[in-house]
Order: structure tokens, then C-alpha cells, then sequence
């Protein structure tokens, strides 16, 4: 990523004044992130801090988003990719309750080679080659069940996947510790990989969808548990105005 294609872009979300550093290809995210409400989840009225978990953070969109809802929320980033690592930290360094994680994850723990979209950061893909693609770095990998435990993540309130192929291998590795999340928020790559995300997802009800194009798209989940008696599940929405 060429520094000269970053552009500083002043943002006003839940009473917040931020300047978040962003790619100019990518600024289109503030939009349907912050204002769209793309990746809302549904709140919950289980007591306690919430904790959010953010897979594929990239620059601190949703990182930016999950606090404006709750300042006091705990979130987890991963992003593995240098450049946009440091865009990430730059972002939420002033968000006390963001911790960021410098390596990617899935169903193994190493070292492996991230392939870089030349014009799209939020390409880039530990398993997707091809058009677009024009290098590639060694980042650290780590299985998503480990980090859980490692990190003590026994109750999640909202997980975020948008990993550009890795998020079966991530649920797959999460396994039982799925029954201790309440909102699911994943991008799929392919029909298959849709299909098995539900077929692993099978205590969860599906709230929210949305196809970028014929085999790609965000799908939506909430917990059955959420949905019993004596639990209010709502839909959160925008936080708040990007500034001209």
C-alpha cells in the first residue's frame, strides 16, 4: 500500500470527532460501515461488559462502529497485514477498550504468506490468489480456537469474520465455543462456503443478508438464546455522520 494513497478522513460518530486514516480506494467503507449500518448486530439485554470480536479488522471500521455503540465494550481486532496493521493502530489509539492483534486466524497456528490486492486492502486473502494480487508477506497465523482460550473469550457478543476465505476454517477451529456467542456477522466467497457457514451455525437464526454479487455477501446471524422469553433483541443502526 503506497502511503501516498492514504487520505486522512475526519469523522463524527456517537458524539466522537476522529480522524481515521484509510486508503482513498477504501473510504467508501465509512459510508457502509458507519452510516449504512452494514455489519450492525442485534443488541442484547444480557448483563455484563460487551465484548466484540473483530476478524479481518483491517483499519478500525467496525472497531470505530462496536465502541460508538458502547464506549465501554471490549474489542478484540486481528489483522495481519503490515500496512494496514499500522493504519489500524493509528485509528483506535486513542479507543482505551480496543486491543489489536497482529496475526491472522484460522483452524492452524504458523507462519504463512498473505497475498496483497493491489488496489484493495480488504482483499487480502491467506488463500485467494490470482487477478489483483501483486505480492505477498509472511504474517503470523493462529488458530481461532486457541486465541479464544488464550485471550479468555468464554462469552462473545458479537463476532465479525470478513477474512477473504479463511471463515469456514475459522468456525470450524471456534467449534462449541459458538454456543457462547450471541451475533454472528460473516462475509462468505462462495455458495459452498455459505452453505457450510449455516450448516456450522446451526443454533442461530439468520436476521440480516446481503449479496455483493452472486457468490459473495455478509450473512447475519443472532443466537436462538437471544430469542427466548425475557431476552430484547434489537437491531442496531448508523452511529452517526461522516463530516464533508
Amino acid at each position: 500500500m503506497a502511503l501516498s494513497s492514504v487520505v486522512t478522513v475526519p469523522v463524527q460518530a456517537g458524539g466522537l470527532s476522529l480522524s481515521v486514516r484509510i486508503p482513498r480506494a477504501e473510504v467508501f467503507r465509512l459510508k457502509e460501515i458507519l452510516v449504512e449500518a452494514g455489519y450492525a448486530a442485534f443488541e442484547r439485554a444480557r448483563p455484563g461488559r460487551r465484548v466484540v470480536v473483530d476478524v479481518g479488522a483491517n483499519v478500525g471500521v467496525f472497531a470505530i462502529y462496536a465502541h460508538c455503540l458502547d464506549p465501554q465494550a471490549r474489542i478484540h481486532c486481528f489483522e495481519p497485514a503490515p500496512d494496514t496493521l499500522d493504519l489500524l493502530r493509528q485509528n483506535v489509539a486513542d479507543l482505551p477498550t480496543v486491543r489489536v492483534h497482529d496475526c491472522a486466524l484460522s483452524n492452524r497456528s504458523g507462519r504463512e504468506r498473505l497475498h496483497l490486492h493491489a488496489a484493495n486492502g480488504g482483499q487480502n486473502s491467506l488463500v485467494r490468489t490470482g487477478a489483483g494480487f501483486d505480492a505477498s508477506v509472511p504474517v503470523a497465523v493462529e488458530d481461532a480456537g486457541a486465541a479464544f482460550d488464550r485471550l479468555g473469550l468464554r462469552r462473545v457478543d458479537v463476532l465479525k469474520l470478513d477474512t477473504e476465505g479463511s471463515e469456514v476454517a475459522i468456525l470450524e477451529s471456534l467449534g462449541p465455543r459458538l454456543a457462547h456467542v450471541d451475533s454472528v456477522l460473516v462475509e462468505y466467497h462462495s455458495e459452498a462456503d455459505r452453505r457450510r457457514i449455516d450448516a456450522l451455525l446451526p443454533g442461530f437464526r439468520v436476521f440480516g443478508a446481503r449479496a455483493h454479487a452472486l457468490d459473495c455477501g455478509v450473512v447475519k446471524y443472532v443466537s436462538n438464546s437471544l430469542l427466548k422469553p425475557g431476552h430484547r433483541a434489537i437491531a442496531a443502526g448508523g452511529v452517526g455522520l461522516l463530516s464533508p
